[in-house]
């Protein structure tokens, strides 16, 4: 069911994360029907760059997602407005929204690092 404009609930995110077996592709290869999905279901869509080996390590990888997951919760409000610059630097607290992770292939196991992190 979409989220309905005019409601409190903040919109959820999709995160997707190309494949290309680390060393390849890039944030525009995604599949146009999931994200054609997901914004019929009233979600922001994100797709991410990440280093590629053999030039980084998966480690780097593992960084790069890990800083994506902080500007989704940080400054993606501000992005999109609905935080105001003087209100996050006054350190009000941020609501916070469902964040969907989906991936393809090398993508895929890179979204398993953030659910990994996320419990520990």
């Amino acid at each position: 069911m979409p989220i309905e404009s005019g409601t409190d609930e903040r919109a959820p995110i999709m995160l997707y994360i190309h494949g290309g077996g680390w060393m390849g592709s890039n944030r525009d290869d995604h599949s146009r029907p999931l994200f054609q999905h997901f914004l019929d279901l009233g979600f922001i869509i994100a797709s991410m760059d990440y280093r590629l080996v053999p030039e980084s390590s998966i480690f780097q990888q593992f960084e790069d997602v890990q800083d994506m997951e902080g500007w989704l919760k940080h400054e993606l409000p501000r992005e999109i407005g609905e935080i105001r610059e003087e209100v996050q630097a006054e350190g009000v607290a941020e609501q916070q929204r469902k964040i969907i992770v989906a991936g393809a292939s090398a993508g895929a196991h890179l979204c398993l690092f953030i659910v990994s992190s996320i419990q520990n």
